[in-house]
């Protein structure tokens, strides 16, 4: 199946709903002064998650900055609730739901070029939180290697990616990455365990599954209630542990070339990257830091 066939129509009305959020930038911006952060979740992979932050950022953005416009859009994955399910619910892996977040950043920036009347192509900010950053970077590489006069360069300038508790190498050496790999490893765990979960959920009633949630996550009531409904659809749970299983299995060596990094010698540079960690992440690998650690703080 290719990720084309997935794909609805981006929808460019102003909303923050479970299935996906856009805040348009200030209206009357010089198009090369209008700049669209499209944001990456993390796994689960459910925009409501980020309702506050993404509203609040955008605020203090164009407080900060009176001639600049800020735009910002972002989506609940597939099968990670009921309305997002695809048309035969296949589990998507990694390199699937790259492909599908390459082609909805594309049809995004077609969609903002028609709203607005011009071929120019949309100056993108990549963002992301945890497994969003290593997507975000996926992104950022078909991006560069689609090449000057491709669909993709027509329609998208990157000018800058921002990552945020990012797993982006070696997440299976983290301290929760070597637990869930070992659990991974186990013959059938993972069929068995998603049978399982979905057998002790389906039959819960609101009224006691809820409360568990809160209790259990310690979360807002708001972000609890994301984690209910994603609980709740009936693909949520197995696409969220089949992808964690792939993380464990593909995110390991850095992968990306010197042009991205931007330490290149020579060329094209890529954009301009930025890393923020937490002092405490325990799906961030110390191997990052040995890596890349000239380039980033951690």
């Amino acid at each position: 199946m290719t990720s084309s066939a997935l794909l609805d129509a981006v929808d460019l009305s102003p909303r923050a709903t479970a299935q996906a959020i856009y805040l348009p930038g200030r209206t009357g911006a010089p198009i090369g002064d209008h700049f669209h952060l499209f944001y990456l979740v993390g796994n689960p992979g459910c925009i409501a998650y980020y309702h506050s932050f993404l509203t609040l950022l955008q605020e203090k953005a164009l407080s900060a900055n009176g001639g600049i416009s800020l735009s910002i859009y972002g989506e609940t994955y597939p099968n990670y609730s009921d309305e997002r399910k695809l048309a035969t619910s296949p589990i998507l892996g990694l390199r699937e739901l790259i492909a599908y977040n390459c082609e909805r950043l594309l049809g995004y920036a077609r969609a903002q070029q028609s709203a607005n009347g011009t071929d120019e192509p949309i100056k993108i900010i990549l963002s992301g939180h945890s497994l969003g950053t290593y997507i975000g970077l996926e992104v950022l590489r078909w991006w560069q290697e689609a090449g000057s006069g491709s669909p993709a360069q027509k329609a998208i300038n990157i000018v800058g990616y921002l990552g945020l508790w990012c797993t982006v190498t070696w997440i299976s050496k983290s301290s929760s990455g070597q637990i869930a790999k070992r659990a991974f490893n186990i013959p059938y765990f993972l069929p068995g365990f998603c049978t399982l979960v979905e057998y002790l959920i389906s039959p819960l009633p609101r009224s006691i599954l809820f409360p568990l949630v809160s209790w259990f996550t310690g979360f807002p009531e708001d972000s609890a209630k994301v984690t209910y409904d994603f609980l709740k659809a009936k693909q949520g749970v197995r696409q969220a542990l089949y992808l964690a299983h792939d993380e464990m299995n593909e995110i390991n060596e850095d992968r990306w070339s010197d042009e991205i990094w931007g330490t290149a010698a020579k060329g094209r540079r890529g954009p301009k990257l930025v890393f923020h960690f937490g002092a405490v992440d325990h799906w961030v690998s110390s191997a990052w830091c040995a890596h890349r650690g000239s380039y980033s703080s951690c």
